[in-house]
């Protein structure tokens, strides 16, 4: 069993892909034209015609519902990657390149991989905000979908209530739904994150779908639920192998092959 990260494109962008880097295209149900040389979300078990409030989470259903040979699962997008080999320094977690070489970056990725096979969790590191969780998400979303979501993990999930209000009250989020769980991880956490989101999702209320961070709801959702889901795996499990790495953002580098 090897690692994979699935890489999220929904339009044409420079090409990554290697044995643990896997290229998708999210939301293909809903696209005239597949995007070539990639598999797509609306195979097997998916909700890839959901693409339009999930965001690239319809590319990690599809993993949780129908990868079943890989050891780790992981999460990147077409213009934001980990730099998992360190070769970028920066005080952000988000790092914005003037070059970005993608061979290179193949080679280090997997190198990196191969020579910690041991690891559990990879994620970005954390970002800080300028509100709480709970208010940066009310200033661009409706905050009613926030309550709802804590109103289900009070319900369904008690056990992570503490974690969701402390996250509610701090600053930091994990950013972009980017990560790499251990197997067993992974399923732990889709089951949970998609437990709440479908709920979230189906509650029988009027939502204002009109602008773009809002018919993203799901997406921007889910950030926050994993800061949840992973202080959580934290504090429960000190045991695990957990490391943060920096986000390497090439939408404006120059992209080399």
């Amino acid at each position: 069993m090897k690692p994979t990260f699935y890489t999220a494109y929904h339009k044409i962008a420079p090409h990554l892909q290697s044995t643990s880097v896997t290229p998708i295209h999210v939301g293909r149900a809903l696209s005239d034209t597949p995007l070539p040389n990639m598999i797509g979300d609306d195979t097997g078990e998916n909700i890839s015609d959901r693409n339009g409030s999930y965001c690239e989470l319809t590319a990690l259903y599809w993993a949780w519902k129908n990868d079943t040979d890989s050891s780790h699962i992981g999460l990147l997008h077409y213009r934001r990657v980990f730099d998992l080999a360190g070769d970028h320094d920066g005080a952000t977690t988000e790092l914005f390149l003037g070059r970005f070489d993608i061979d290179p970056w193949l080679r280090h990725t997997e190198a990196w991989l191969a020579a910690n096979p041991g690891i559990d969790v990879v994620l970005p590191v954390p970002h800080v905000m300028g509100r709480t969780v709970r208010d940066n998400y009310a200033n661009r979303h409706e905050p009613a979908d926030f309550n709802l979501a804590r109103d289900i993990v009070a319900t369904r999930h008690p056990d992570y209530l503490a974690a969701f209000d402390a996250v509610a009250a701090d600053r930091t989020i994990y950013l972009g739904n980017m990560f790499l769980m251990r197997r067993d991880l992974f399923q732990d956490y889709c089951a949970w994150l998609f437990d709440i989101l479908e709920r979230v999702e189906t509650a029988d209320r009027n939502r204002d779908l009109y602008s773009v961070d809002q018919w993203r709801y799901l997406g921007f959702l889910s950030e926050r639920l994993m800061t949840v889901f992973i202080n959580k795996l934290r504090a429960d499990r000190p045991d695990l192998d957990i490391r943060e790495v920096r986000i390497l953002n090439m939408s404006q580098a120059m992209v080399v092959p």
